[in-house]
C-alpha cells in the first residue's frame, strides 16, 4: 500500500499560489504515522511543552486531511505531503516555472509551502475499555473526535493505542502489552509466534512477562487461538493468575 501511495504521488505538481512557483515531484517516500508500524515515522513527540514540526494536517485545509507543507528539522528544509495516515517526503523535485537545477535528497529549497505547524485508523475508534476482551462488541468502532483533536498527536490514548505514544522506550512493558492488545483487536485469532516475539523483548521478572507466559500457556500445541469467547485469554489479559486473589 505504501508503494502504491508513492507511485500515485510521484509525478504530481505542487504550486505555491502566492508566488506562482511550481515543482514536479520526481521521487517521493511514504512513511507511516504509527510507531508500531514504521520506525522511521515522522516524530510528533513533545519536548519542553513544544511539539516537533509536523506535517499532520491542520483543522482546515484546501483538500480535506491532505496538507502539502514545508518544515525544518535536523536535516534541513523538507517538503512533505501530510495526511492523517501517512506522510510523504519529497526526495527529488524540479522547478517547472523557471529553468533551475533539481533538488535531490530529503532537503527541498526550490519551493517553500505554508509552514504553519500543527491514520485514520479504526484502531483509534475503539472505546477505552479494559474488560471483556473476549466479546465482539469490545471491538466496535464507537469513538469519535472533533476536527481539532482528530490526529495521532492529540487523540487521548487507550490501552490499545498506548504503544503509539511517541515518547519513552520501545520495549517497555506497557508498550509491549499495548501491542499485544492491538494485535488482538486487529484479528479474529492470536498467533503464538506474535506473542512469543513480543515476549522476547520484555524485561525479566516484571508482571508483564507473567501475563505473556500465561497467555502462551493457553496455546498448548496449537499455533493460534481464537479471541472471541475465549474467557481464559480475557482473564490473563486483565490480570495474571499470580496477582489474582
Amino acid at each position: 500500500m505504501r508503494y502504491a501511495c508513492s507511485r500515485l504521488l510521484a509525478g504530481i505538481i505542487l504550486m505555491d499560489t502566492s508566488n506562482g512557483r511550481a515543482v514536479i515531484v520526481n521521487s517521493i517516500e511514504v512513511f507511516g504515522r504509527r510507531r508500531s508500524l514504521d520506525a522511521h515515522r515522522e516524530s510528533f513527540r513533545v519536548k519542553k511543552e513544544t511539539m516537533a514540526p509536523t506535517s499532520l494536517p491542520p483543522e482546515t485545509t484546501r483538500y480535506r486531511n491532505v496538507w502539502p507543507t514545508s518544515y525544518n528539522d535536523v536535516d534541513g528544509l523538507k517538503l512533505v505531503i501530510g495526511t492523517k495516515i501517512f506522510s510523504a517526503l519529497v526526495a527529488s523535485s524540479l522547478r517547472i516555472d523557471i529553468d533551475n537545477k533539481p533538488d535531490i535528497g530529503p532537503v527541498t529549497s526550490n519551493i517553500i509551502l505554508n509552514t504553519y505547524e500543527r491514520a485514520y485508523y479504526v484502531i483509534f475508534q475503539l472505546r477505552q475499555l479494559r474488560t471483556r476482551f473476549h466479546k465482539q462488541s469490545t471491538y466496535f468502532a464507537c469513538r469519535g473526535f472533533n476536527e481539532p483533536t482528530d490526529d495521532i498527536s492529540t487523540r487521548p490514548y487507550t490501552v490499545i493505542t498506548l504503544c503509539e505514544w511517541d515518547n519513552g522506550n520501545n520495549d517497555t512493558g506497557y508498550r509491549l502489552g499495548s501491542l499485544l492488545l492491538q494485535k488482538i483487536a486487529n484479528s479474529n485469532v492470536l498467533q503464538k509466534d506474535d506473542v512469543n516475539n513480543l515476549k522476547l523483548k520484555i524485561a525479566k521478572g516484571i508482571d508483564m512477562e507473567k501475563l505473556f507466559n500465561e497467555a502462551i500457556a493457553l496455546y498448548n500445541n496449537d499455533d493460534c487461538i481464537v479471541i472471541i469467547d475465549n474467557t481464559d485469554l480475557n482473564l490473563d489479559i486483565r490480570e495474571p493468575k499470580s496477582r489474582r486473589i
